[in-house]
């Protein structure tokens, strides 16, 4: 982009090669060696999920909202942040009650960051008194020791575990609940988590696990699916066979997209993930590459077990939508129950900073 005046004048050049020189054309030879030794990792022996489609089971959907719309979050003394996690099921008439609750600036506001650590460890100390949250303790043996440190920092790094923690709290609690259910648990999102210790993550699956809980994370957005040469590679590999198909993505193609392995493989020491990720497709005519294709992430457990596996494709591509953008539409039912709407949050905001005006610069 030019300066203000001052025409374009456009690249010089108007051809390909006159853009290329020997060693540009080194790299790409060797960009599409690898793209090409990609294209052969799929083995459909081990990639392609075997599925009836018959055995669908019970479906309750869980999603969570706020930690993007916090209040004032440049104003220490009185950022202001919502969460709300909410489920959703078309099996289920009778779910828990949404679990809400606001972090409050204001309340945890000191000067000292010492003392600004104590208040905060002091409320999430009085958060795991709650029900929900009590039950998710019992069941995990997850205490508030297991979030490390992180969320000390403010209130913007407490609203952003929270957040996650709340909706994983709430999962437990449901599965507590439903155990003796034949349920599959959809979150909404990758089955992961940051910024807390690993015995948090650890101690979660171990529960997880040991239950035989059925939990997949479905995911909107995700990197592999932004990767154009990756989803043409995967749709390669999906051309063959006729839909529904759903295939566990090779993890050569994931360590290909992914700068490190502890962002996708949950076998790596101290990952940040539960699941292997999956694809499910479930129409072949689309706008867009993978329009119609499911990403969801399932757990080592039920991945390696074949019938697990089967049922949670199933109950996917029972619930499939082709409205959404390849989502889920008892997920997208739970977001909106979830949804910290955005103009009550707004109309907040301008409450709480029309009190800062009037209480402390005298205004209004």
């Amino acid at each position: 982009m030019g300066y203000i005046g001052q025409r374009s004048r456009g690249l010089a050049v108007r051809r390909l090669e006159e853009l290329l020189d020997d060693k540009d054309r080194e790299d790409l030879k060797r960009i599409a060696e690898r793209l090409r030794q990609l294209s052969e990792v799929f083995k459909p022996e081990e990639h392609l999920v075997q599925t009836s489609f018959n055995h669908a089971r019970r479906l309750i959907s869980v999603a969570v909202d706020g930690g993007d719309n916090l209040i004032e979050p440049e104003a220490r003394e009185i950022a202001t942040g919502f969460i709300r996690v909410s489920a959703f099921s078309p099996d289920f008439k009778e779910l828990p009650q949404p679990l809400e609750f606001a972090v409050k600036g204001f309340r945890l506001f000191a000067e000292d960051d010492n003392e600004l650590s104590r208040r905060i460890s002091q409320y999430i100390e009085q958060l795991f008194d709650h029900e929900i949250f009590k039950v998710f303790s019992k069941e995990t043996g997850i205490t508030t020791s297991d979030l490390g440190t992180y969320y000390r920092k403010g209130v913007p790094a407490l609203v952003s575990i929270l957040r996650d923690v709340a909706e994983w709290a709430y999962l437990v609690y449901l599965a507590y609940e439903h155990k003796k259910l034949n349920v599959l648990l959809v979150k909404d999102g990758r089955l992961a988590q940051v910024g807390v210790e690993d015995s948090f993550r650890k101690k979660l699956l171990g529960y997880f696990n040991s239950n035989d809980v059925h939990i997949v994370g479905v995911l909107k957005t995700n990197q592999l699916m932004g990767e154009k040469l990756a989803v043409r590679l995967v749709l390669k590999w999906l051309e063959s066979y006729d839909v529904p198909v759903a295939i566990r993505v090779p993890d050569e193609l994931m360590d290909y997209v992914y700068t490190t392995s502890r962002q996708w493989d949950p076998n790596r020491e101290k990952s940040l993930v539960f699941g292997r990720r999956h694809l499910l497709r479930f129409r072949k005519k689309e706008f867009e590459p993978l329009e119609s294709a499911i990403a969801f992430d399932v757990p080592e457990y039920l991945a390696q077990n074949k019938e697990a596996l089967s049922q949670v494709v199933a109950t996917l591509w029972t619930h499939r939508s082709a409205l959404y953008g390849g989502s889920l539409g008892p997920l997208v039912e739970a977001h909106e129950r979830a949804s910290v709407g955005d103009p009550v949050i707004r109309r907040l905001e301008q409450e709480l900073w029309n009190l800062v005006e009037r209480e402390v610069f005298r205004n209004g």
